[in-house]
């Protein structure tokens, strides 16, 4: 089994938020506003542990769906 190396899980993670912030500026979402847009997906993050990845669109909607 390999070993978990906290820097690798770290660098993921900048990864992930580098591209949402990236496409919330594709969709022209103000850079003050950003940072309320990212406040849901940790919730949804802390709510779902595990890999995001395996995620389908439809688990994200019902979980948005849920919060109202």
């Amino acid at each position: 089994m390999a070993d978990k190396r906290p820097e690798a899980d770290a660098v993921l993670v900048d990864r992930f938020w580098h591209n949402y912030f990236s496409i919330l500026e594709k969709a022209r979402i103000h850079k003050t506003v950003r940072p309320w847009y990212r406040k849901p997906v940790e919730a949804y993050i802390k709510a779902h542990p595990g890999r995001l990845a395996s995620h389908l669109p439809v688990q994200i909607d019902d979980y948005l769906h849920a919060k109202g």
